[in-house]
């Protein structure tokens, strides 16, 4: 699975038209010019990971380019498949729109909770309610506006019968035995949270999660997925959003 680059990203090493190659332009083309086929034949893609997503407006310009190049590449439409990374707050009210534009190109939502605080402070750091508290300490699946967002995101893709994926566990174990013990189960407990969730998977940095990971997945669900959790019993409200955590000090941006 390919990761191109973001919209406001060039490629400096590639010209057209006498202009620098829009950077995640590049890295598609790149990969179905040389793989696409035999990836596709393989079994095995092209998959891509779409991230920095803001509107549904983006999916659809990135289902033009999919469509647009399995014509040209002879392939059959839905070849090619991607999973858009939820990250940003603008895009988590337009999750459904963003599943509709892709369509059979789509290969579910995912969740990335620290980049999607971050956009909080990209969108609306100048306005004191939406100040975020230290996010080492307060920022976490705990939180409402935190846990809001990963139930939606669940239930907007299973309601479409599309996988939504949790977040990265994006550290790397250490050797202490101590220490790997403490951070073990500080990622189990927090990656047990996003299965009672309804999450159909995540992801993970240190290879050496990958087992452990998958144990803990099977311990506690029933086959592959959690599609038939469709979590309809769940109301997300824009206030449930847009609830930020409160604490006694925050840090005020000058």
């Amino acid at each position: 699975m390919l990761r191109p680059r973001a919209w406001n990203m060039v490629e400096h090493n590639m010209m057209v038209g006498g202009k620098e190659a829009p950077g995640p332009l590049f890295d598609f083309g790149l990969l179905m010019f040389h793989c696409g086929e035999k990836l596709f034949r393989n079994g095995s893609g092209p998959f891509f990971y779409l991230s920095k997503v803001e509107s549904f407006m983006e999916a659809r310009l990135w289902k033009n380019i999919f469509v647009w190049t399995q014509l040209k590449l002879g392939l059959p439409l839905g070849s090619i498949k991607a999973t858009v990374l939820i990250e940003n707050v603008l895009a988590a009210f337009e999750m459904e729109e963003i599943l509709y534009e892709l369509r059979e190109h789509s290969a579910g939502l995912n969740c990335g909770i620290w980049d999607y605080s971050a956009s909080f402070i990209n969108k609306f750091g100048r306005r004191q309610a939406f100040l975020l508290p230290d996010r080492s300490k307060y920022v976490n699946m705990e939180k409402r506006f935190l846990r809001s967002y990963m139930e939606l995101l669940v239930q907007t893709c299973h309601r479409r019968g599309a996988l939504a994926t949790g977040g990265m566990a994006a550290l790397l174990l250490p050797e202490d035995r101590d220490a790997y013990r403490t951070a073990m189960a500080a990622v189990s407990r927090l990656k047990l949270m996003e299965i009672q969730a309804g999450v159909d998977g995540f992801m993970v940095y240190d290879l050496g999660l990958i087992e452990p990971m998958q144990k803990l997945f099977q311990l506690h669900t029933e086959g592959d997925n959690q599609l038939h959790q469709l979590l309809e019993d769940v109301t997300v409200t824009p206030d449930d959003l847009l609830s930020m955590p409160s604490v006694s000090r925050s840090l005020i941006p000058h």
